[in-house]
């Protein structure tokens, strides 16, 4: 995802207005340094962003500044937040001479937003930015296509740390942190869920493996290339289970084991094949089996087997 949003960067076309005079010669600069100095460690961190910045150089000569890119700490969520230090040309070039939709204080700065195609169509669902005489300013950005509506929470959270860290700006104070309220699935492996007689039973490998993402685990499929797909369950602590891909939504069926009720999803509208079954444990923790069949009449036969096993080994709550 950060590739593309830095390739579409990197090769959109920008036509600007008309010649504007920037600041006078000898002026000194207000602004310094990179953009991925704007946000330390513990203020991304603060603001739900990864500590460190991924940075691209700026292209002068086609409007674009230097920028920095923070992916988001949740791993499901879609957001990407970039931060811009233009030192070479002005706020409205960069906006194509927009004109600001909206303008707000954060930080003691005057943060204005530009309409979210100023830039290039597509590439982001909100801008903002503040500027320091003719031609330094600080543009931020966020790329969220999966929630549009909410799109400026993130870059006005950002702008509270950044506007710390240019002239004329506040520090803001970085809340302390609180740990995740304990669940019951604290400690459980969820490689342990499944025995591998129980494997056997649902055509998968007898060992599951450790996923390299999130709190999974999978086991692969042993009924060849057009029977039951590998299985994968994970027990998340800290992820509501309505915030997982494809289940923000009531399942298309329910399944009650041992008092408990798990939501069942055919996920995928281009596929039939794959099922998902998710059970909310506490509001802040959850399980998820996705898995699936070759045959669409049998797509979930073997997750809703596997929630029945599955269920029987977790924690009471």
């Amino acid at each position: 995802m950060l590739l593309l949003i830095v390739m579409m960067a990197g090769c959109t076309s920008i036509t600007s207005g008309s010649a504007r005079p920037g600041s006078p010669p000898g002026a000194p600069n207000p602004l310094t340094g990179e953009p991925c100095d704007l946000l330390t460690a513990e203020e991304a961190t603060a603001a739900g962003l990864v500590a460190e910045g991924d940075f691209t150089p700026g292209e002068p000569g086609n409007l674009l500044p230097p920028t920095c890119y923070w992916a988001l700490t949740d791993e499901l969520a879609t957001g990407l937040l970039s931060v811009s230090l233009g030192t070479e040309f002005s706020l409205d070039q960069y906006m194509n001479w927009r004109e600001p939709i909206d303008s707000f204080e954060v930080g003691g700065l005057t943060w204005h937003r530009y309409p979210d195609d100023a830039i290039a169509e597509d590439l982001s669902d909100c801008i903002i930015g503040t500027e320091f005489g003719h031609d330094k300013f600080v543009a931020m950005m966020n790329t969220d296509y999966e929630n549009p509506s909410a799109s400026c929470d993130l870059p006005k959270e950002a702008a509270r740390y950044v506007s710390g860290h240019l002239p004329g700006g506040e520090r803001a104070t970085i809340p302390p942190s609180t740990p995740p309220p304990p669940t019951p699935l604290d400690g459980v492996d969820a490689c342990s869920l499944l025995t591998p007689e129980q494997t056997g039973e649902l055509s998968l490998s007898a060992n599951g493996k450790v996923t390299s993402e999130r709190t999974g685990c999978e086991w692969r499929s042993t009924d060849g290339d057009d029977g039951v797909k590998a299985m994968v369950v994970y027990v998340e602590p800290e992820q509501a289970a309505e915030r997982w891909p494809y289940a923000e939504e009531p399942g298309q069926r329910t399944i009650t084991a041992r008092g408990h009720t798990w939501n069942v999803y055919t996920p995928y509208a281009e596929s039939d094949t794959d099922c998902l079954a998710t059970l909310s444990v506490t509001s802040t923790s959850s399980v998820v089996i996705s898995g699936g069949d070759y045959d669409p009449a049998k797509s979930c036969a073997g997750v809703e087997a596997a929630v029945r096993m599955i269920t029987e080994k977790l924690p009471d709550f």
